[in-house]
């Protein structure tokens, strides 16, 4: 009976440890320190509308990816952050989330000059920058995840389609003073150059709008066709605003706004906004279950009268294509996914959202829609096929282009602070003539 007992027990000892070893690693992984990402956002100042719904987008993708059962059997968990709209501001918060909260990601930025305050923080740090916003090119982005539009992605389509569908000749080039107008601008008059179009005229406004007025009559007096907006954040709602007090309409001069998503409509006046035309990948009245789906999942969890535009989905599905790296790779280390990344796809509408091998940036379709004046966007027009990313416009060699990019750059150190100077007036990087800074005419 003795002898019994012992077979007994042993044979249960050898169950549990077998039991044990097949249940031991999933409690260990449940246990184990959740996988930290920071989102930096401004909630306040000129661009804290802007991001408001890139900022929401991304939590509900973290949120999705926790109710599937998190990454690696790790749960996820977001520490947020405003920059305040000051690039400073997303520098300062950036090197607190590495060194305090040891975040393994950071999502976040706008401006060209908010992402590389955040590159200069995360600095050698193994933290992975993933970048919805404004990305102007002139380099390569092969340390951080792109997946805003470059001017070879946006601007050179919109401007093509206004010659072909407008009939447009004459620009009018309207900007905030960020390395991303300069360079976009640049961009669109070496195009006109080769396409036998002008522009006609230039001029800037501060990412509080002002100036707005200024602009509104140099672009009245233009003579232009249509006119090319890169205006960003709140700036949009001034500058629509003294573009109609001056009497213009969408039917003398139509602006085709490269920085308004149905998420600014929101605190622009119908009435000043429609019938001007957006270009973009992603329109929120687009067709189709997958987004149909989406713009569900993203009422719901931030209000039925929520709206969601190009910034925002671009942020949601960079966040998705990142957790599929670090699925893939079985790590969070940078060096790793940026490996991972160019094999990661993901369903947007009927189309697939890829990443480009060479740049780690996402590679993007092309739409023109009109705006309607309930603040939707209808589309008149798209490209057949998604864009690859191009770091350098084909009319310069890309010598040149950086070159300009650090004239550029160097501007915006100089007026940190300072007051912008007015429209028409817009300053011009000390640069060879070849770097071709933005110039008034």
């Amino acid at each position: 009976m003795r002898r019994w007992w012992i077979w007994a027990s042993l044979a249960a000892a050898v169950l549990a440890a077998v039991a044990g070893l097949f249940w031991l690693p999933p409690l260990l992984r449940r246990v184990e320190a959740p996988i930290v990402v920071g989102l930096v956002h401004s909630a306040t100042g000129p661009l804290g509308g802007a991001e408001s719904a890139m900022l929401e987008a991304e939590i509900l993708a973290l949120e999705e990816i926790n109710e599937s059962g998190g990454l690696l059997g790790r749960r996820l968990e977001w520490r947020v952050a405003d920059g305040r709209s000051e690039p400073r501001e997303f520098g300062r918060e950036a090197r607190r989330l590495v060194e305090e909260e040891k975040v393994a990601a950071i999502v976040g930025g706008l401006t060209s000059a908010s992402r590389e305050a955040l590159m200069g923080a995360i600095g050698s740090a193994d933290v992975l920058l993933i970048h919805a916003g404004l990305f102007e090119g002139m380099e390569n982005s092969m340390s951080w995840f792109g997946l805003g539009p470059l001017p070879n992605q946006q601007a050179m389509p919109a401007v093509s389609w206004c010659v072909d569908a407008l009939g447009a000749r004459k620009f009018f080039l309207a900007g905030v003073r960020d390395v991303s107008s300069y360079a976009v601008h640049a961009v669109v008059r070496d195009q006109l150059k080769a396409l036998g179009g002008e522009a006609v005229g230039e001029g800037f406004v501060g990412l509080d709008g002002s100036g707005a007025g200024e602009l509104a009559a140099a672009m009245k007096a233009s003579g232009a066709d249509v006119a090319i907006s890169t205006i960003v954040g709140d700036a949009n709602a001034a500058f629509l605003g003294q573009f109609a007090a001056a009497g213009l309409t969408p039917e003398k001069l139509p602006i085709v706004c490269l920085r308004v998503s149905e998420d600014d409509l929101r605190r622009i006046p119908p009435e000043h906004a429609a019938g001007h035309y957006a270009a973009w990948a992603y329109f929120q009245s687009l067709g189709g279950e997958a987004n149909r789906r989406f713009v569900e999942r993203f009422r719901a969890r931030h209000g039925a009268e929520r709206t969601v535009g190009d910034p925002a989905a671009s942020a949601y599905y960079g966040v998705k294509l990142w957790a599929r790296a670090v699925e893939e790779a079985g790590s969070t280390r940078t060096v790793e996914l940026l490996e991972h990344l160019p094999r990661q796809s993901v369903g947007m509408r009927d189309e697939v959202i890829s990443v480009d091998r060479d740049m780690v940036h996402a590679w993007r379709p092309f739409r023109v829609g009109k705006i309607r004046r309930d603040g939707q966007i209808d589309e008149v027009w798209s490209l057949d096929r998604s864009i690859r990313p191009i770091a350098y416009p084909i009319f310069r060699p890309g010598s040149e282009w950086r070159a300009a990019l650090e004239g550029w750059r160097s501007i915006g150190e100089r007026e940190a602070g300072s007051p912008a100077p007015p429209p028409g007036e817009p300053p011009t990087p000390a640069r060879p003539a070849a770097a071709n800074g933005p110039i008034a005419r």
